[in-house]
């Protein structure tokens, strides 16, 4: 286990903005912040434990020779919450949600760029039902089975040649629709960074990663940092 500035590729894993008066200066300190200098400990699915005294190290000892975060640290977590909203609104759009609700559900902070990410996910799904369609118009065409897996050998040239054109001609558009929601997803991000920091102004924070490996789910999962001010992100 180490702590990281970004995404990794474990299967599970978490980054963790946390938020401190001051950078520690030792583990007592950290101790104090996390558990107000309690005893304890922390289980994780009854076959883990980690004392608050061992957590406190653990944390004391991923800080020790981090900065204070930067802007741009801060908006790549922020940025990885909004590619993980993307695909709930696009869920939800795909129910029918209406967009107000959408809107309000997302929050009025941004709600300008909100939504733009909205609209962007309701031409992605668009985009997709549309694609659906010409395919099975493909293959009705050609007589195949509308759905279900075909065998490359069991199909002409001829479909193979117009289904290759239907798929760089849909591969086209998605990579337009991913730019835009690059751009929106960005400037929301940048923008909800320009705040937290000037919320936080006069306190230190950092981000801290853990994975769930090597028998550490407890950092991951067991909600370490609970009385003290921070932001989950998840990657799984």
């Amino acid at each position: 286990m180490k702590t990281r500035r970004g995404l990794v590729s474990n299967s599970s894993s978490s980054s963790f903005l946390v938020v401190f008066p001051r950078k520690p200066k030792g583990i007592e300190e950290v101790h104090e912040y996390l558990y107000n200098n309690a005893e304890g400990s922390i289980n994780y699915y009854n076959d883990e434990h980690m004392s608050y005294r061992a957590i406190s190290e653990r944390v004391f000892n991923d800080t020790l020779n981090l900065r204070k975060a930067s802007k741009k640290e801060i908006t790549e977590e922020f940025s990885t919450q909004w590619y993980h909203a993307k695909y709930d609104i696009e869920t939800k759009i795909k129910r029918g949600t209406d967009p107000v609700e959408l809107m309000f559900s997302m929050g009025i902070d941004n709600a300008d760029s909100i939504g733009k990410m909205i609209e962007v996910c309701r031409e992605s799904v668009l985009l997709d039902d549309q694609h659906r369609r010409e395919q099975s118009n493909l293959r009705r065409k050609y007589g195949y089975k509308v759905d279900g897996y075909l065998e490359e050998e069991d199909t002409t040239d001829e479909y193979k040649e117009e289904n290759r054109l239907l798929e760089q001609k849909h591969f086209d558009a998605r990579h337009k629709i991913w730019n835009k929601e690059q751009k929106i997803i960005k400037e929301i991000a940048s923008d909800e960074a320009d705040k937290w920091i000037e919320d936080h102004k006069d306190w230190w924070y950092t981000v801290l990663g853990y994975a769930d490996e090597d028998n550490q789910g407890i950092l991951e999962h067991g909600d370490i940092f609970r009385h003290i001010e921070h932001m989950v992100i998840s990657h799984h």
